[in-house]
């Protein structure tokens, strides 16, 4: 990895680091969710729908305090600069799936609920795409015509889709679908979470190169 990208990712973290702090009341508020609704499932995919605000945080500290002015005069390619971003973007996403793994399955612990482990993984899987898909949209929209202009346009919808996504888990019978169609794979569940992660992999990889040709001609 060129260490022109590496440099950019650094400056994206130090530039982001006091809004990342939030991250931790996030978790907390997972966790109480997830031990009040007796539903350790919500509580995790929360965690992921949080994580999708602490991506954009970067975006918005580089516009409150100019510091994106910096890459005019380092040594970066636009290119390189936006590599970084993703980077950062997707090692946020990372860690933000262990947390939210580890608080689920905690919760499951603490409320006496039987972990059902086709559920846990096709959800965490399914809130990483979920993750994925809403950095790889509002990311675009942000190199575009930036983040104060266009951060609640971009919020609203992921927002709706999460809001769906969890009617469609909890009244339908989609999850027991997918459990009764592993049920005679032992041990094959974690698959639904490395397809998830797969999946949201290559739409920031897609939306990366988007945003490439979207920011060639804008100015820093």
């Amino acid at each position: 990895m060129s260490r022109r990208v590496i440099s950019a990712l650094k400056l994206d973290f130090l530039t982001a680091r006091t809004a990342l702090y939030l991250g931790f009341i996030f978790i907390v508020a997972g966790f109480g969710v997830g031990i009040m609704t007796k539903q350790p499932m919500i509580g995790m995919v929360i965690i992921m729908v949080f994580s999708v605000f602490l991506a954009g945080t970067v975006f918005s500290s580089h516009e409150r305090s100019h510091s994106e002015r910096l890459y005019g005069v380092l040594p970066l390619k636009k290119s390189e600069m936006i590599i970084g971003r993703y980077l950062f973007a997707t090692i946020l996403g990372l860690v933000g799936i262990v947390f939210a793994g580890v608080i689920g399955y905690v919760d499951a612990h603490i409320s006496s609920v039987t972990m059902n482990y086709t559920e846990f993984w096709a959800v965490l899987g399914l809130a990483y795409t979920y993750f994925c898909l809403a950095v790889a949209i509002s990311y675009v929209v942000y190199f575009k015509i930036g983040f104060s202009k266009a951060y609640i346009f971009t919020m609203i919808p992921m927002v709706l889709v999460y809001v769906g996504a969890l009617y469609l888990i909890r009244r339908t019978n989609m999850l027991k679908d997918v459990d009764s169609l592993l049920k005679d794979f032992a041990n094959l569940e974690v698959l639904l979470f490395v397809f998830g992660l797969l999946l949201g992999w290559i739409l920031l990889v897609i939306s990366a190169i988007v945003a490439n040709k979207v920011y060639a001609r804008k100015e820093l």
